[in-house]
C-alpha cells in the first residue's frame, strides 16, 4: 500500500504553542502497511516538508482563509519515530499570545526522491477544536456556584451550567471503561464546525456570568 501519512495537532498547556506529531509510524507489513520505509518511501527521503497553519478568526472562530506556511518543520518532520515540532504563538501571531479557542487546521506539503527525482507527496489536512480556555471557565463558574436549593434564580444557574458540562464531555477526550483515552465526540465524527458552536455557547454562557473570555486565570 503507497504511505499514508497521519499527524495530530494539541496547544500547549499555556495556550503559546502548537504542537504537530508525526503519527504516521514505520513501515509493516501487517500492522501498518502505509507507514515509512519497505515498499514505501522512508521519512529520510522527504527532501522537503512544511505545513501551513490556518489560525481561528477571532469572530467565527473558524479557520482564517490565508495561513502561514512554517518550512522550518523539516527535517524534524517528517518522522518514522513520532517526532513533534513546535510553532510557538510568537512565530504565528507575532507575539506572546495566547491560541484562541477556536478551529485550527494544518496542510502538509512536501517531496520526495527514491532515486527518479522529487515526487510530491499527498497533501495531508489536520483540523483540531480547542476548547481549554472556556473550559476553564465553566468549571470556574461550577465551583462557585452556590448550592442554594430550590432558588429558582440558582436553578436556572445550574441547568444552564449541566447543559455546559455535557457539551465539554462531546469537546474532550475521555476514558473508557477499561481505562483508554477515547476521542472526543467531535473529533472522531470529524464534526469541526459543530465543536465551533459549542465553544460558541460555552463562551456566550461565561459571558452571562461575567467571566468574560478569557476567564481570570484561565
Amino acid at each position: 500500500m503507497p504511505l499514508v501519512q497521519t499527524f495530530t495537532l494539541n496547544r500547549s498547556a499555556d495556550k503559546q504553542n502548537l504542537l504537530v506529531t508525526d503519527t504516521t509510524g514505520a513501515y509493516d507489513a501487517a500492522t501498518n502497511p502505509t507507514g515509512y520505509g519497505g515498499i514505501n518511501p522512508s521519512a529520510s527521503d522527504f527532501t522537503a516538508f512544511s505545513f501551513t497553519f490556518f489560525l481561528p478568526d477571532s469572530s467565527t472562530l473558524l479557520p482564517q482563509s490565508t495561513g502561514t506556511t512554517i518550512t522550518a518543520v523539516y527535517p524534524t518532520l517528517p518522522s518514522a519515530s513520532g517526532a513533534s515540532y513546535t510553532v510557538t504563538s510568537a512565530t504565528l501571531l507575532g507575539s506572546t499570545s495566547n491560541f484562541i479557542d477556536g478551529q485550527y487546521k494544518i496542510v502538509s506539503a512536501g517531496t520526495y526522491d527514491i532515486g527518479a527525482g522529487d515526487v510530491a507527496a499527498t497533501p495531508v489536512t489536520v483540523y483540531a477544536v480547542f476548547a481549554d480556555i472556556v473550559k476553564c471557565c465553566i468549571q470556574r463558574l461550577r465551583a462557585n456556584t452556590p448550592l442554594c436549593g430550590d432558588c429558582a434564580e440558582c436553578e436556572g444557574k445550574n441547568t444552564k451550567l449541566d447543559r455546559a458540562f455535557s457539551l465539554l464531555y462531546m469537546l474532550f477526550p475521555q476514558v473508557n471503561s477499561i481505562g483508554e483515552i477515547v476521542p472526543s465526540y467531535i473529533e472522531e465524527n470529524g464534526l469541526y464546525n459543530l465543536g465551533v458552536d459549542y465553544i460558541k455557547y460555552l463562551q456566550e454562557v461565561c459571558d452571562s456570568e461575567n467571566c468574560g473570555q478569557p476567564c481570570p486565570g484561565c
